[in-house]
């Protein structure tokens, strides 16, 4: 359920996974999970999110804070179990750190919930809680989803807005910014995510959105359909991550018919494109990240099946060293796992299938183009196959037919004397006709990289919008044709409009 590094300022710093119902720190020497739970198992279940915090105890020592809203907040000090943490504060959602207080977001106290409340604590004391300490954002009725720093600012994201708290210091403590945004606000807190100077985020209303603190602006219209489609009961449990070394952020969720997350997709930071890994076989309940414990090359480290393509030295000069980062996934299983790459991703250890989303290919959904060429990178890991598939017009159920002969599919077939170049290139010749385009790539049984680095076509018609009636009049002396509506377009000299 949850993942998270816990650093101390000695040097100390441990992997903390926490299940359903207990909490435990990785044993780098045993290479086990050693169990910190108390007498008391925590009681939610997989709808029971954790929310987690360092920060500092009534004896100003460094403490690791969970909580999931089931059960009393607890606290680890890097020793011994977990315990209450102290002076009795209320059940909360949301944990956050911000200008030296421990913020909490959506109370319960006294038996009663507070989905709109935020409190914060003592200056730099966890452990104590004066009461008159809260503000309720009551400004519209949506219920907080997260607590976020960005910049200088804490960031109160509900449902359906976006409010600010500001530290100003003296008696009024916090300036308010009540609803500085309306009409957006993310799924959760475990699906945005920090870039440089903005939150990334899965919205409420599907959309992929990047906030500055300042605007926001949508970023998923080429995966628009697929985010549309994820399950209405669990697409609140989806998740996220910056892979800050692999230029990434990766979002776990779950598609249509998946109860857990078995979708990957993949924002790349620099070129700002979004990939799609399907069919993971085990459903991911968080991601988190750890250090590697020893060097690894390209073929065994800890990551996934994306890079630089230019690498100058080749795939296995990528050595990286200990205490470099991997990702980690908690599964829906019980088990932690790392994503890797090389001689693991075989197709059935781990599925390949890795497809560009929706590409309307010159920014025109209204154009009809006619693809007749597919140009494929293989970068050179091992014999095997690829096979290529093409969808069109949103239509992500089955691959269209790609030549006269009526295959859905081209295999490109990889060869081991080929094993002295660095990449292959592949020409498949098609003939595809449609307004978007999503290519898929897949591999049953080699270790492999690849992608789609061109595309020939052409455009060959518009879409014209059907069943209007239409006829010829002229009114003030102009041609124009007037639409069923009643709106006009108007004709200039000579022009004829193809229907």
């Amino acid at each position: 359920m949850c993942l998270r590094q816990f650093y101390k300022e000695d040097g100390n710093s441990w992997l903390i996974g926490i299940s359903q119902d207990k909490a435990y720190k990785y044993n780098t020497g045993t290479k086990a999970y050693d169990s910190i739970q108390d007498g008391t198992d925590f009681t939610g279940t997989a709808n029971n999110p954790f929310s987690t915090a360092s920060f500092f105890d009534a004896s100003s020592d460094e403490i690791f804070i969970i909580t999931n809203y089931k059960d009393a907040i607890r606290k680890w000090t890097g020793a011994g179990a977990i315990a209450d943490l102290g002076g009795t504060p209320p059940k909360a959602k949301y944990l956050n750190v911000y200008a030296n207080f421990l913020m909490l977001g959506f109370t319960e106290e006294s038996s009663t919930a507070y989905p709109r409340r935020v409190r914060w604590s003592a200056m730099g004391n966890g452990e104590s809680h004066p009461a008159e300490n809260y503000k309720d954002f009551r400004k519209t009725s949506d219920w907080i989803v997260a607590l976020r720093n960005l910049g200088t600012r804490q960031v109160i994201y509900k449902e359906r807005s976006i409010s600010f708290m500001d530290y100003v210091g003296g008696a009024l403590v916090f300036d308010v910014d009540e609803n500085y945004v309306t009409g957006i606000g993310p799924l959760n807190e475990a699906c945005i995510v920090l870039f440089e100077e903005e939150h990334i985020f899965l919205g409420f209303d599907l959309n992929i959105f990047a906030f500055n603190g300042i605007d926001y602006r949508p970023i998923s219209d080429n995966i628009k359909n697929l985010i549309k489609n994820l399950h209405p009961d669990y697409k609140k449990n989806a998740c996220g991550m910056l892979v800050k070394e692999e230029n990434k952020i990766v979002w776990a969720v779950p598609r249509a018919g998946d109860t857990t997350n078995k979708t990957l997709i993949i924002f790349d930071t620099k070129d700002q494109t979004f990939w799609v890994k399907d069919n993971e076989p085990i459903g991911i309940s968080c991601l988190g990240s750890a250090l590697l414990e020893a060097s690894y090359t390209w073929d065994t480290h800890p990551a996934s099946t994306w890079d630089d393509w230019n690498d100058p030295d080749g795939w296995d000069s990528r050595e990286l060293l200990a205490n470099a980062p991997m990702i980690l996934l908690g599964c829906a299983d019980g088990y932690v796992r790392k994503l890797v790459t090389g001689a693991n991703d075989d197709g059935s250890d781990l599925p390949s299938h890795y497809c560009w989303p929706w590409d309307n290919l010159d920014d025109n959904d209204e154009t009809i183009k006619l693809v007749t060429k597919i140009i494929v990178e293989v970068a050179r890991e091992g014999s095997g196959t690829i096979t290529f598939e093409a969808f069109v017009n949103q239509d992500e159920s089955s691959p269209v037919v790609l030549d006269e002969s009526a295959n859905n599919s081209k295999v490109i077939n990889l060869y081991s004397e080929d094993s002295e170049a660095k990449y292959l290139y592949h020409a498949i010749d098609c003939v595809i006709l449609g307004y978007s385009f999503m290519w898929k790539l897949s591999s049953t049984n080699t270790v492999w990289s690849a992608r789609i680095v061109g595309v020939e076509c052409e455009i060959v018609g518009r879409k014209i919008l059907p069943d209007w009636d239409i006829e010829l009049i002229e009114p003030s002396g102009e041609e124009c044709l007037l639409l069923e509506d009643g709106d006009y377009l108007l004709l200039e000299d000579g022009e004829k409009l193809l229907l």
